[in-house]
């Protein structure tokens, strides 16, 4: 409130601003006392502004001040005892402008720190986690570290190259994630999709119910109570039913999809408009006693693709995706009533006057930028948009660096045996399996590899198993495969199936909302396994080892392990990328399209002058798993003219998964001269020799193993994941190789492999 005052000149004169009369004075001091605040606590029931470098203050000492200088904003305590910052259990700071989280405190959990919206640093229970490179001016350690420099260092980790000297082969391509690119996943443009009596806070677009009624609580195709039935006025209009005001415009010459689920009550044809300003706007109209698009209509804007599709229970989605033109700065979407004959107005909708009694259903409205529909996303009183994680493609002979998909953590370079995807069709999942009590909703979810392609393999009606199958060839030992992501159901049970008797030789069940598989089912089962790609897709695989069955089942659940419901015809699991390969774990993703496919081994070694390392070295190693396959190794010294040592990291357990035992091994001509085995856990190794001696360490061992004197021939090769061209493969991500000029003591090996 202002107070009215008024000035004279230096005269006595007074112009305008003349002195208040005592009327005046009374009307200031009546209101005045309307709007103060009481000294002893009021309610403000309006905003308190403070100007530039107004504080406000707190505590007698004038301890806490709260101000902005023009530029600046502060929080000032200058008192004693501490600044507390509460929240009741998670705190976080981030950016009121992208809205991305720059730091996040959880009660009794993780502090974490963010950089451009990604975690780099979180707090443990047993310490700290931080993902990326760690960069300090001085690391000041107690323990013994390397007091010379590596002759050979090979930080594939963080530089993500190729030393110029390692001669690298691969003969076909192969998949792998870089840790970086990404896609837009899911993505729905409207709130309250399925909520429209919701008042939405400007800004974020909003409802609006047009000459009609509704009633909420209609069950919805996905089973809940939350579609809304509109009941039409009576009104001369081409408004009856429901309109979507975007805030923010259109983008100009770009194609959008509008998407919505409609059931007829007793209004046989109902329109879907996207509209822009000046009339400019894109229709079709759906007739949902037949399932057809009776006709599209567009002024401005242009109709590229069109559709309605059953879903169950006589509900329809119809989908309309159209460009638009210059005229976009009215965002509009229309869901309205249509008599079926009437000529389309300018909005794109029909004008007739309305019965007051004639009933159409709505639920599940989507609006996307992007040339097709997708699966549908509900939203509430904010817009979606998803991205996730690209799996990647690398070209003949080009080297993979792999990073977790999740995280984005880099594992090193991958290296892997050779193996063949016994699938034809791994991506077109509705062509290379059969189903029973199921339907294929094809190519509506975003794949890992950011195409459109994933199938929905929704359940039936039928109390019963839902399925997807097919019959190939086996081999003694197995391993399926497949990326998974929940689309209503949350589980997937996969298994080897015999003919012969009709029962599971072996399967896992795999729970796609916790990320957690259950295996141990079957009398040939070996192991299971579940790993999180992002935005909800995790690849689940399972193995066994018997060879007389002849087919593979994925099974859609509604619960851990069971088999048999009846499903909403509605919900399912998306599939994508499926993978039968002869071996006893999965490897990386063999894309697949009309017959088989094998991806070739991965071979690197480096050639050295014999005797570069004299005769004695330090070998140290960090990988980011267990080495898996026929006697995988991480490193191998070799003189290739004779193909004996002097030096191995290798596991001796063949095809076994999760080895917890890793081999140091010296030959020399001909002869095993020193093997002393590590335990191991997932990341170091060392391992320190010369003539009177080996001395190894790993991150798992609490004491150095040692053995006798040895005596070794020269390297002249170094292979890099195997020991020779062919043979050896770890199926790991190699983080890091070194090698020291040096027998270094027992405690600089300890040191270096402490986790």
């Amino acid at each position: 409130m202002a107070i009215k005052t008024r000035q004279t000149t230096a005269t006595g004169v007074t112009n305008n601003n003349a002195p208040l009369t005592n009327a005046e004075l009374d009307n200031n001091f009546v209101e005045l006392q309307q709007n103060k605040v009481d000294a002893s606590g009021d309610t403000m029931t309006g905003n308190l502004s403070f100007g530039d470098d107004d504080k406000a203050i707190f505590g007698d000492g004038s301890d806490l001040q709260i101000y902005h200088d023009g530029q600046n904003s502060y929080i000032d305590d200058t008192a004693t005892g501490y600044l507390h910052l509460r929240g009741d259990s998670r705190v976080k700071i981030g950016s009121v402008i992208s809205g991305e989280t720059m730091a996040s405190f959880i009660a009794d959990g993780e502090v974490q720190l963010f950089h451009n919206n990604v975690q780099k640093f979180a707090t443990k229970s047993t310490g700290i986690d931080v993902t990326g490179e760690v960069k300090a001016d001085k690391f000041v350690n107690d323990e013994s570290l390397p007091d010379v420099r590596p002759s050979l260092l090979l930080d594939f980790a963080n530089q993500k190259a190729l030393d110029p000297r390692i001669t690298f082969t691969r003969g076909s391509t192969a998949t792998y994630w870089d840790g970086k690119t990404t896609a837009k996943a899911e993505e729905n443009l409207t709130t309250y999709s399925q909520d429209y009596t919701k008042t939405v806070t400007a800004g974020t677009g909003r409802w609006s119910i047009m000459d009609a009624s509704t009633t909420t609580g209609i069950t919805a195709p996905d089973g809940t109570s939350t579609a809304t039935q509109f009941t039409e006025g009576s009104a001369a209009s081409e408004y009856h039913g429901l309109k979507y005001t975007n805030n923010t415009s259109w983008i100009t010459n770009t194609e959008y999809s509008l998407s919505v689920y409609l059931k007829n009550g007793d209004r046989d044809y109902v329109t879907v408009v996207l509209h822009g300003a000046s009339n400019n706007y894109a229709s079709v109209e759906a007739n949902l006693s037949n399932g057809t698009i009776s006709r599209t209509s567009a002024s401005g804007f242009t109709v590229d693709k069109y559709a309605i599709t059953a879903v169950g229970n006589s509900w329809y989605r119809v989908t309309l995706t159209a460009t638009t033109n210059t005229s976009v700065s009215q965002p509009w979407a229309y869901i309205a009533g249509s008599d079926g004959t009437t000529a389309v107005a300018g909005r794109g909708m029909v004008p007739y006057n309305g019965d007051g009694s004639s009933t159409f259903s709505v639920w599940g409205v989507q609006i996307e930028q992007r040339d097709n529909t997708t699966a549908y996303t509900a939203t509430t009183n904010n817009p979606i948009v998803k991205y996730q994680p690209v799996l990647q493609a690398a070209t003949v002979d080009e080297a993979r660096f792999d990073h977790d998909p999740a995280t984005g953590e880099s594992k090193g370079l991958l290296i892997e045996e050779s193996r063949t995807n016994g699938v034809s069709a791994s991506a077109t999942l509705n062509t290379s399996l059969a189903i029973q009590n199921a339907t294929w909703r094809t190519d509506s979810v975003i794949a890992p590899d950011g195409t459109q392609t994933a199938d929905v393999l929704v359940p039936s009606a039928d109390n019963s198993f839902h399925r997807g199958y097919a019959g190939l060839t086996t081999a003694s030992t197995n391993t399926i495969s497949v990326f998974a992501k929940a689309q209503g159901y949350n589980f997937l049970r996969m298994a080897q199936w015999n003919a012969s008797t009709g029962l599971n030789d072996w399967y896992a069940d795999f729970n796609l909302s916790s990320g957690t598989a259950t295996g141990g089912g079957g009398s040939y089962y070996t192991s299971a396994s579940i790993e999180d790609v992002g935005n909800g897709w995790y690849r689940c695989s399972v193995s066994g080892s018997y060879n007389a069955a002849n087919g593979i089942v994925l099974n859609v659940c509604n619960t851990l392990g069971g088999t048999y419901f009846v499903g909403d015809t509605f919900s399912g699991v998306a599939l994508w990328g499926l993978q039968y390969e002869a071996g006893s774990f999965p490897t990386s993703y063999i894309p697949t399209s009309g017959s088989t496919a094998t991806r070739a081994l991965d071979s690197a070694y480096m050639d050295i002058t014999a005797g570069t390392f004299g005769d004695e070295l330090t070998v140290y190693a960090e990988v980011d798993d267990a080495p898996k396959g026929y006697f995988p190794r991480i490193i191998s010294l070799r003189d290739t003219t004779s193909n004996a040592g002097p030096f191995d990291f290798y596991t001796s357990s063949g095809s076994a998964i999760g080895n917890d035992s890793i081999t140091a091994r010296i030959y020399g001509f001909g002869a095993v001269r020193a093997d002393p085995s590590l335990s191991y856990l997932s990341r170091k190794l060392a391992a320190a020799y010369d003539v009177t001696g080996l001395s190894a360490m790993s991150d798992a061992n609490t004491t150095v193993q040692t053995d006798s004197s040895i005596v070794f021939p020269q390297a002249n090769r170094i292979y890099i994941g195997a020991y020779s061209t062919t043979q050896g493969l770890p199926n790991v991500g190699i983080k890091k190789l070194a090698l020291y000029p040096k027998k270094l003591s027992d405690a600089t090996i300890t040191a270096m492999t402490e986790e």
